[in-house]
């Protein structure tokens, strides 16, 4: 029996947690919707310069609506399928290879140079 504060749960058995899991979390539309993200951006690291830093930009909004939408439970309640770490890991390489590629300076040809005002704000 696991018991967490008011919550107390005896498992039933792997196929009945995930049966529990699946109608708690609409899991099928999270695979659906990682398996989109994945068609979109797992191929799309040949960019740079400017193309770069608008894929950055999609890449990022799509993704973060994710970690809101996953309830991160354990594998063993997941489908045997289960692509959302694998989305996670390609987040996580093309938000790096996009940052890299449509760097600022690179782009513009011209060193950024931090306003003190902002940087004194962000501090706080």
């Amino acid at each position: 029996m696991l018991s967490l504060g008011l919550l107390h749960y005896s498992s039933l058995g792997a196929d009945e947690d995930r049966s529990i899991a699946s109608r708690c979390w609409n899991l099928d539309d999270l695979q659906q919707d990682y398996a989109s993200f994945l068609e979109r951006f797992a191929a799309s690291l040949d960019l740079a310069g400017s193309a770069a830093l608008e894929a950055r930009v999609r890449l990022t909004d799509e993704y973060r609506h994710f970690p809101f939408r996953n309830p991160d439970l354990p594998h063993e309640l997941l489908a045997t399928d289960w692509i959302g770490q694998r989305a996670h890991d390609v987040f996580r390489e093309a938000h790096q290879w996009f940052a890299d590629e449509a760097e600022i300076e690179r782009l513009t040809g011209q060193a950024v140079v931090p306003d003190p005002v902002a940087l004194e704000l962000f501090a706080r």
